[in-house]
């Protein structure tokens, strides 16, 4: 019988998701530049772009250190519970 499939690690896609929204807003930001200057979305990234773009790193950096710590504890789980236990003969012959 195979092996169960490990769990997915959730945060991982989150770490991507994060990364598109702060390219989406790169764009948009760059984008307002050329714009009208009077839109609402220009004028919301005038005053709060700052406070957007860091929370937009901080997002990024968290869900890519927490993908990295769990996926590091799993791989050292699965390699603890691969190896066989002293009772287990090595050399057979």
């Amino acid at each position: 019988m195979p092996d169960p499939a490990p769990p997915r690690n959730l945060f991982f896609p989150l770490a991507a998701l994060s990364s598109v929204v702060f390219i989406v807003t790169i764009l948009a930001l760059v984008a307002g530049v050329f714009g009208d200057q009077r839109a609402p979305l220009a004028q919301l990234f005038d005053r709060y772009a700052g406070r957007i773009l860091a929370g937009e790193v901080a997002a990024i950096l968290i869900t890519g250190f927490l993908a990295m710590f769990v996926d590091r504890r799993e791989s050292i789980r699965t390699q603890k519970s691969s190896k066989p236990g002293p009772h287990v003969q090595q050399n057979q012959g």
